[in-house]
């Protein structure tokens, strides 16, 4: 990855920081003690150690005692207006030294009305290096702090700061913000706002009358955050300096509790993330503050504490290695995960980060792990692997990871489609290897893997129901060289010194007619952005003045078929998007709505026990949700039902599905949603079938020595064709001619695969059933990895530990199944968290 080389700064390696430990605009103790704790963190370590920066800082938190005034009456209506001022004046001057050397300023606060002076200084050196050019404010915050003095409420001047800044306040005496000249002030035409959610009534008329750019969360719901940074960063120019100013409350309060005024409905941190990846991208960034952190020990909302802020707004990339994620169950619903916004400071070239291109073992003396799959399995994997010692190199046709629990959220818009994923390419992962393609081949004596490039194949962003061509072929025949193949991608080899298979399973269909056409499955973002999109194309045909009741009733019949954990969390997020959102949208259609959930098994949650599993029906049937068990889908076609056909009322061209069940017949719908479970990747099911004549030394012995000659092939589970391992993850083999578990009854010949292990949805411990969830994927990467770091594989052994089985079914209740040890019916989503964190 190139650096990315600034436009308006002399160099991208210094960088000026100030602390400012004043907490005046706001009448909450706490954020003065900010910037101390984000030093202590190991901030300013990070951004020189890890990014290479020069820092120029005084080692000092600036708590301005010196020129406190001794009495400090309100004036005008603002509470302490000549401390903050005074303060302010002092901060705008340390900006402006560093600014007019050309430095990127980095302010930590304090509360936002620091920014007065942080804007101010920044503004002022930008018109005197560039020739009196204006500069732009993005300013990201819950709230927009334009109001004036005579208009604001509580008079705390953390909610004036931008009235003063673009001179819509002003005021005459010196001591009082009279020392703003108009070489400190920013115009209205280059301010954008990002966040908004909570603005006072006086405020949205500033903002109108000014025509101010404000993009509030209806907008980054609406449009998403990649729209909304396009269409800001298009309104500054691309011939503008920028000065970021981020307050923490902009983030939802979920995942950064810890600021003294808190709204629900923020943005998520991966959010928060692409905002500062999109400013720095630009070149253009001069600036930046951070504000509003209040780390005093004190329950922030949701029962989250401070650290869990200021963890967030860590910055750089040692913070982004320091996200501490626990992973539980596939298919329960996960609590926000912290994460770490970065700072979109631009990196310094000598230090910027490159992309692996060879895929040829590295000379180090490191073994090198290549990992087939970027799931649960593979990429927690590979987090944790000391890559002191190993050198881990990830295969897979996606480039990121999924959040797989997250994607019923993502899917009715109840987070961002971002938010559910985590690229395999970060900073924090810069000593981790990938290459986007598909594992072709394996030849396990030359610990070769043949991979076909993926770049650009479109299917790796959605969930596969069949092989994605016929007739897998064998390794390329010349190492190294790169050939094409059946008009496909590719071939390239790539050398292991262990393998990990971790390829993860396809979508069952059943062979089920016209569902693999026409039904949406839900296992990738890919399939989530198709589902949101399909909810609002049927609402929205279903809203014009052409289309008949009969048509609006089958477009607004929502089929949900599975009624496993993933069937039923989607059902109950879309009756969550139906009843709070849609329905005050679309209040004329609210009649014409209809959710149901078809199941073949006599009753939905079968892995539950039987109380929970009545319990979660009649809790849903009471919401409005339709449950049909022992129902059979025979067919899914497109069209409308053969009865309505004949109608002249209903059109054949809105989109609308039949869905044929034996119980039933034929029944219009406008979208299915299909989630009946696993079926083997065609990879794991054709390709490691074949059998070879292993190595010894490649084996260890569980049967007679005299049996090591002849071909093997993998064991696998006759049933699911699951890969069988032993206990120590470690891939069996048996004999050719025994093949799969229960025809080799009596052969006392077997072996496991010395370097090569298996794990997650395609792999099984032999002589024990395992759920496919995240669960038991997240806790075999995590043994493996430290078994592998430590050396110590041959004296342990595996076990799963249960931690239960969470399903959300509405209306901000879950259902936590335990095996027996604990049952919870009607668990609320922040009780869940405090329970699968250990609170």
């Amino acid at each position: 990855m190139a650096a990315i080389s600034p436009k308006y700064l002399l160099n991208g390696t210094d960088l000026g920081v100030i602390a400012v430990g004043f907490s005046g605009g706001q009448c909450k103790p706490g954020v003065d003690a900010a910037p101390t704790a984000l030093i202590e963190s190991g901030l300013l370590t990070q951004l020189s150690e890890d990014l290479g920066y020069t820092l120029h800082h005084d080692n000092k938190v600036h708590s301005y005692k010196e020129i406190m005034p001794e009495s400090d009456p309100d004036f005008r209506g603002m509470k302490r207006p000549l401390a903050v001022s005074a303060v302010t004046q002092q901060l705008s001057k340390q900006v402006y030294e560093h600014a007019s050397q050309g430095r990127c300023v980095l302010t930590l606060g304090g509360d936002h009305s620091i920014a007065i002076g942080s804007i101010a200084g920044t503004a002022k050196a930008i018109r005197e290096r560039h020739a009196g050019r204006e500069m732009a404010v993005i300013w990201v915050d819950a709230h927009a702090d334009i109001n004036t003095p005579e208009v604001s409420d509580s008079g705390n001047i953390h909610g004036m700061p931008v009235a003063f800044l673009t001179g819509l306040a002003r005021e005459k005496r010196e001591d009082i913000f009279g020392w703003l000249k108009d070489e400190n002030l920013i115009s209205v035409k280059k301010l954008v706002y990002i966040g908004l959610r909570d603005v006072d009534r006086a405020e949205k008329k500033i903002l109108r009358e000014n025509g101010i750019r404000a993009f509030s969360m209806h907008d980054i719901d609406k449009y998403g955050i990649g729209r909304v940074m396009e269409m800001a960063l298009g309104h500054i120019g691309n011939d503008t300096p920028i000065h970021l100013s981020f307050d923490v409350d902009a983030l939802d309060p979920v995942v950064a509790p810890s600021t003294g005024t808190p709204v629900r409905g923020g943005l998520t941190l991966r959010e928060g993330d692409f905002i500062a990846e999109s400013v720095h991208e630009t070149g253009s960034l001069i600036a930046m503050d951070l504000v509003e952190v209040n780390p005093i020990e004190e329950p922030g909302v949701e029962g989250i504490g401070a650290k869990e802020t200021l963890r967030s707004r860590e910055s750089g990339s040692k913070a982004i290695g320091n996200r501490k994620v626990s992973y539980h169950q596939h298919e329960q619903r996960q609590p926000h995960q912290l994460s770490s916004t970065r700072l979109p400071l631009p990196r310094p070239s000598s230090r910027s980060a490159s992309t692996r291109t060879d895929v040829r073992r590295k000379d180090d003396g490191r073994e090198r792990v290549v990992i087939l799959g970027a799931g649960w399995g593979g990429y927690v994997l590979a987090q944790h692997l000391d890559t002191r010692k190993y050198e881990p190199m990830i295969i897979s046709p996606r480039s990121y990871f999924t959040f797989t629990p997250m994607l019923a959220s993502a899917s009715t818009g109840r987070v961002e489609l971002g938010a559910a994923t985590e690229s395999v390419r970060s900073r924090r992962t810069t000593s981790l290897g990938y290459c986007q393609g598909w594992a072709d081949d394996i030849d396990f004596n030359a610990k070769t893997v043949t991979v076909e490039e993926a770049v650009r194949d479109p299917r790796s962003a959605n969930a596969l129901t069949d092989a994605r061509r016929r007739g897998i072929t064998g390794a390329a025949q010349d190492k190294g060289v790169a050939q094409e193949k059946d008009g496909k991608g590719q071939l390239f080899d790539v050398e292991f010194d262990k393998l990990i298979i971790a390829v993860g399973c396809y979508t069952q269909t059943f062979g089920t007619k016209g569902v693999k056409e026409n039904a949406i499955f839900l296992k990738d973002v890919g399939d989530a952005r198709r589902i949101k999109k399909r909810i609002l194309e049927c609402f929205e045909t279903a809203y014009l003045p052409t289309t008949s009741d009969d048509l609006r009733r089958q477009l607004l019949h929502f089929a949900i078929v599975g009624g496993g954990p993933t069937g039923i969390e989607f059902s109950a997020e879309l009756f969550d998007l139906v009843k709070n959102d849609l329905a005050k949208i679309y209040p004329s259609l609210k009649p014409f709505v209809k959710l149901t959930v078809y199941d073949v098994a006599p009753k939905i949650l079968s892995m539950f026990d039987q109380s929970l599993s009545t319990y979660v029906r009649k809790k849903i049937e009471r919401e409005g949700i339709d449950i049909k068990t022992e129902h059979h889908v025979l067919e899914l076609r497109k069209g409308i039902p053969k009865k309505e056909a004949e109608e002249s009322a209903i059109r054949d061209d809105a989109g609308v599905l039949t869905l044929t069940t034996k119980e039933e017949g034929e029944v219009g719908v406008g979208m299915v949603v299909w989630s009946t479970g696993l079926m083997m990747n065609p990879f794991v099911e054709q390709t490691l079938s074949k059998s070879w004549t292993p190595r010894t030394e490649s084996m260890i012995s569980s049967g007679p020595s005299d049996a090591a000659s002849g071909e093997w092939s993998f064991k696998k589970d006759a049933k699911s064709g699951s890969i069988i391992t032993d206990d120590r993850l470690r891939v069996n083999l048996v004999p050719a001619q025994s093949g799969k578990e229960g025809e080799q009854e009596g052969t006392e010949s077997k072996r496991s695969m010395r370097d090569v292990f298996a794990l997650g949805d395609c792999a099984m411990l032999e002589g024990i059933t395992l759920p496919a969830t995240a669960q038991v994927a997240d806790q075999k990467a995590k043994w493996l990895a430290k078994r592998l770091n430590k050396g110590d594989i041959d004296s342990q052994k595996f076990s799963y530990k249960n931690l239960g089985v969470l399903t959300y079914i509405g209306n901000t209740d879950a259902v936590l199944e335990t095996g027996g040890k604990r049952e919870v019916k009607g668990m609320d989503l922040v009780e869940s968290s405090l329970y699968f964190n250990g609170a």
